[in-house]
Order: structure tokens, then C-alpha cells, then sequence
């Protein structure tokens, strides 16, 4: 009569499954949505900022093939500087996170760049799409 005991209970391996680079870890997926989110926050404090960040008297260039303007700036105040400084250094830090996660140790070189960008629309990796006219031309 056959057993009716699993085969792990019984004392045999579980079969390994074959690595697949499309099966992205948990927290490789979070950082990468913590990742785009760090960088579209860091998107929409930068069009809240002046064009300086150093205090500047403007100028106006008509000598250049297309000309250009920039009004007179105090600058950024220090709050803004610590902000913007703390957005790109977490964003910073998310990236290198991403990029050499253990993952990608395992992935072969043909599909590394295929599977990175697949990261990058993973369900709970991708941002949800903004709703209809909350982008702004750029």
C-alpha cells in the first residue's frame, strides 16, 4: 500500500525549484516602489524650488541660439537645501540598494537587463498611474 505521508515529512528533499529572475523577492519589489516614489517626490519639491540655490541677481542671455532668462532669486532657504538633500541622498541609497541586491547575483547576463526593467513594472513596484489631468506639461 503506498504512503499517504508527504514526501518532506517522510524525510526526502523538497524539490528546488529552478531560479527564475522574473520571481522577484518582497523586498526587492518594496524598495523599488520606495524608489520611484523617492523620485517623483523629489521631482515635485524640485518645481517648488527656485532655479538657484545660491542667491543670484538673474540675467538675461540673448546671445545663445536660444535665449534665455532667470529672474533675480534669494535662493533656497536652509530648510529647503536639508530637504532636497535628503531626498536625493535617500534616493541615492534606494538605488544602490536595487542595483546590487543579491537578486541579481543569480540572474544570467542574458536576461539581467530584461528582468531589471521588469522590476520597474512589477505589481507593488510600479506607482499607480496618475489620474487624468494631474500631470503637468513639462
Amino acid at each position: 500500500m503506498p504512503s499517504t505521508t508527504p514526501p518532506e515529512a517522510a524525510g526526502d528533499a523538497p524539490a528546488e525549484q529552478p531560479y527564475d529572475p522574473f520571481a522577484f523577492p518582497d523586498d526587492l519589489v518594496a524598495a523599488q516602489k520606495e524608489l520611484h516614489e523617492t523620485y517623483a517626490a523629489l521631482h515635485r519639491f524640485q518645481k517648488e524650488l527656485d532655479w538657484s540655490a545660491a542667491p543670484h541677481e538673474g540675467f538675461t542671455d540673448t546671445e545663445r541660439w536660444r535665449n534665455t532668462t532667470r529672474p533675480a532669486t534669494d535662493g533656497w532657504t536652509p530648510e529647503q537645501t536639508a530637504e532636497y538633500e535628503r531626498l536625493w541622498s535617500k534616493l541615492r541609497e534606494l538605488t544602490a540598494y536595487v542595483a546590487g541586491h543579491k537578486h541579481w547575483e543569480l540572474c544570467p547576463k542574458d536576461k539581467a537587463v530584461e528582468a531589471r526593467q521588469a522590476l520597474k513594472h512589477v505589481p507593488g513596484a510600479a506607482l499607480d498611474p496618475a489620474p487624468v489631468g494631474a500631470l503637468e506639461a513639462v
